[in-house]
């Protein structure tokens, strides 16, 4: 894995190399910016410009109208493709994120309560192997909401819901973005993952019309007829199960928001032993879905804890799938599948702590998605450096970072954090230095996208200052 990390972890120009926004001078304006951001991510665009002039360019760049969002992340979504190609199948993650600012700016709707933003749905290249290495993104699709909340009652807003064509519902950024990524994909070989928000009878329908392959997390509660047929459990259950494995839960602390402890109530830690079984299984319409696909087939797998400790809620994840399951081979492969969506999670952290996404002081919609464009390779580039820094295969941090980059790391941790970075460091010594920086302990365990900014934010100070002496010194010389 860290050799295959490695490989991808070019400079960040070349995620921009097929960039085209009409003009030469536009190019190399946005290759710049996303150069600057990728030595310290975390940094304010104000702080990340060397002039005055740099900085009218790149507020200019970002609030222009002729620059399409699509564009900026096409060259990006090329790359990951073609990085997904080469290694093999590819699943491609989907999932929404909410970016939340402060105070009005235009563009921007609700997010939830009173808070404004908009939202962000992505699609996430992941290798198709065990390590499942995050290959970049292949898609975005950003929407805001309204501004005011509605009014009506929810029975009256469900009624207008199943009145509104599919493609103007927010709903329909699924299965659009499924089918445009999958023609990046020269040969095919990609498959769809997502989580139950997407648990559609529409979107399932859509993406079989669409030729598509998929593994969908969804409700066994779901009936094989409307209204009084049998629901997908019962069937489930007359399934014979199988050992699947022994996997270990981490805990769920009480405090977090009323949203997360529904969704993810708290938990002890603990060891979980899991079964697994599955069952072939015709899915009639639906009475109100909007498809006219009159009855689908597919397979519903599914991974259960039978005896969950006293108090704690059992483990059940319900997989709906176009993937033919005829054992338990195939069966832990779509399993496998599904295990890659976590990493979707990771780059959202990257994207909005390590980027620093919703402390950018942009005043409209329109240039936060272009600037989120800009560091959606980025916060993957991100990503993968933390991958990297938490595997203990000894990769040089001379593979990925440069002689001027390793003696500003050097002489910042051991001038003023007193932290001793070895003669030639790892990839992962290397990172936990960079964590130093921003004030990470390292009893603490591995270290988080907020400390990482920070120390990158450092490093990239000191760097500079590197530079600037070792050229005086060249000139120096010179003369």
């Amino acid at each position: 894995m860290p050799d295959e990390i490695a490989e991808y972890l070019g400079p960040i120009s070349d995620e921009f190399a097929a960039l085209d926004l009409g003009d030469k001078r536009r190019n190399a304006r946005a290759v710049g910016i996303a150069e600057r951001i990728a030595e310290a991510p975390a940094r304010s665009f104000p702080k990340l410009v060397r002039s005055e002039a740099e900085r009218e360019a790149l507020y200019r760049l970002l609030n222009n109208d002729a620059v399409e969002f699509r564009e900026i992340v096409r060259p990006h979504a090329l790359a990951s493709a073609q990085r997904g190609t080469s290694q093999g199948l590819t699943r491609v993650v989907h999932d929404t994120t909410d970016f939340v600012f402060k105070g009005d700016r235009e563009g921007m709707g609700l997010v939830m309560h009173k808070m404004k933003g908009f939202f962000g749905h992505f699609a996430l290249a992941v290798s198709g192997g065990e390590a499942r290495v995050p290959l970049g993104v292949v898609g975005i699709h950003p929407f805001a909401r309204s501004s005011k909340p509605p009014k009506e009652s929810l029975t009256l807003r469900k009624r207008q819901g199943r009145a509104t064509p599919r493609a103007e519902k927010e709903a329909h950024r699924w299965e659009t973005l499924a089918v445009e990524t999958q023609t990046l994909f020269a040969n095919g070989d990609a498959i769809h993952v997502m989580d139950q928000e997407a648990d559609d009878y529409y979107l399932f329908a859509a993406l079989e019309q669409a030729g598509l392959r998929y593994v969908i997390r969804g409700s066994s509660e779901r009936r094989l007829q409307p209204r009084r047929g049998r629901k997908i459990q019962e069937v489930l259950d007359e399934q014979r199960c199988e050992s699947f494995r022994t996997v270990p839960l981490t805990a769920r602390p009480k405090n977090r928001a009323e949203k997360n402890r529904k969704a993810h109530p708290p938990r002890e830690e603990r060891e979980a032993r899991l079964e697994i079984r599955w069952v072939h299984v015709d899915v009639e319409r639906p009475e109100h879905s909007q498809s006219d696909v009159p009855s689908l087939s597919l397979w519903a797998v599914q991974v259960f804890e039978p005896e969950p400790p006293p108090g704690e809620s059992a483990i059940q994840w319900t997989l709906y799938t176009n993937e033919p399951v005829e054992d338990a081979a195939a069966a832990t492969a779509v399993v496998d599948h599904y295990r890659a969506r976590w990493r979707i999670e990771e780059y959202f952290r990257a994207l909005k702590q390590g980027c620093a996404v919703e402390k950018r002081q942009l005043c409209s919609y329109d240039a936060m998605v272009r600037a989120i464009a800009l560091l959606a390779p980025v916060a993957w580039r991100l990503l993968l450096l933390r991958s990297l820094g938490r595997d203990d295969t000894p990769l040089p941090a001379a593979a990925i970072f440069d002689e001027d980059e390793l003696a500003a790391a050097r002489i910042l941790c051991e001038h003023a954090r007193c932290y001793k970075l070895p003669p030639e460091p790892t990839i992962r010594e290397f990172m936990f230095a960079v964590a130093a920086l921003g004030g990470h302990i390292r009893n603490n365990g591995e270290p988080g996208w907020l400390v990482l900014g920070r120390g990158f934010d450092d490093l990239l100070q000191a760097t500079v200052v590197v530079r600037a002496t070792r050229s005086r010194a060249v000139r120096s010389d010179q003369s």
